[in-house]
């Protein structure tokens, strides 16, 4: 832990100030960034700099983090607007599911790594609350690097290029247009090995070694002209506001042109574990159904997905083994029945 850190928070008027997230991702290109949003709940959390950084491996990584963060509380100042800990500072960043990686991690990403920022904006329940953190005597220095950031954040997509031109099967005489670039997709596995991936699953349940298998391949996709972060990040939130979107992505070494391009980016239905004073929370999540064509056909589907009794004892598995999970830490767990 670095000595003499201090923030700065402020609470600031979202009306007054409303936040183009996206242009400031892109205005800190190069720096550690970090975005976290659920559209259904009005939350965000924008991070960019790396103030301190905790990183781990192995099976003790969870043990190993959560020391190093009491650390950094202790010996961190906090100046500013009073409020809740969860508006600032914060650690931002992520953990891998196993401890050991193969080569040099995800994307280059550790098992486990947390980011103290140089600049966090959290939005959450109508509230907008800034944190500048450095070194104590640094604090000019700390709104100088980061006011492009600050800047685009509060004009108002200003800095933001304009919609793009319709697709080309939306312009006049598209069958005439050069042919546009090109996207190579390739699988992980053959499709003779995935099918029998799950023949070996399903033959594995039959026989009672297991109740649930999930199988799933990943696919490698190369385009000529790369991908716009931010495009994405925007097209994930429309399609899908009742998840979280999340984007990380280190900072950029020098001399190292490759450095800096890695970004982690999804959206997710899931919520691992949630915890407020002395409750915790986790949300189980099982079994899918297609998207109809019509809200009719929506609503047909999903009754179709709920009246499943495979799907039925495939999410009262996941349930199973969170309850199972949670009382060895709980006094009480409780669920819904269905």
């Amino acid at each position: 832990m670095k000595p003499g850190l201090r923030s700065w928070r402020a609470r600031l008027d979202p009306r007054s100030l409303p936040c183009d997230w996206h242009t400031a991702w892109v205005v800190a290109d190069g720096r550690e960034r970090f975005y976290w949003s659920h559209p259904a709940t009005g939350t965000t959390i924008f991070a960019v700099g790396a103030v301190h950084v905790i990183e781990a491996a192995g099976a003790d990584r969870f043990d190993s983090v959560s020391r190093a963060v009491r650390t950094v509380f202790e010996g961190l100042d906090i100046e500013g607007d009073a409020g809740p800990a969860c508006r600032g500072p914060l650690l931002v960043g992520g953990f891998a599911f196993s401890g050991r990686l193969p080569g040099e991690g995800f994307a280059g990403f550790p098992p486990a790594r947390l980011v103290l920022p140089e600049l966090l904006l959290v939005e959450r329940e109508g509230e907008l609350w800034l944190t500048l953190t450095g070194a104590s005597a640094d604090a000019r220095a700390v709104r100088e690097r980061q006011a492009p950031v600050l800047d685009a954040l509060f004009r108002n997509r200003a800095l933001r290029a304009t919609d793009p031109e319709p697709s080309g099967f939306e312009r006049e005489g598209a069958a005439g247009l050069e042919p546009g670039p090109e996207y190579r997709v390739r699988a992980d596995r053959s499709h003779a090995d995935y099918r029998a991936q799950v023949e070996a699953a399903r033959r594995e349940i039959a026989s009672g070694r297991f109740e649930k298998v999930v199988l799933a391949r990943s696919l490698r996709v190369r385009h000529d002209e790369g991908f716009d972060r931010v495009a994405l990040l925007e097209r994930l939130e429309g399609l899908y506001p009742e998840c979280v979107t999340f984007a990380v992505a280190p900072a950029a070494v020098p001399d190292s042109p490759a450095s800096g391009s890695a970004c982690f980016v999804g959206a997710t239905p899931e919520l691992l574990v949630a915890r407020q004073g002395d409750r915790i929370q986790s949300s189980a999540v099982a079994g899918s159904a297609a998207r109809g064509r019509s809200p009719e056909e929506d609503a047909r589907l999903a009754r179709e997905l709920r009246e499943s009794k495979k799907e039925q004892e495939e999410h009262a598995v996941v349930v199973r083994t969170i309850a199972e999970g949670m009382r060895s830490l709980c006094g009480r767990v409780s669920h819904p029945e269905a």
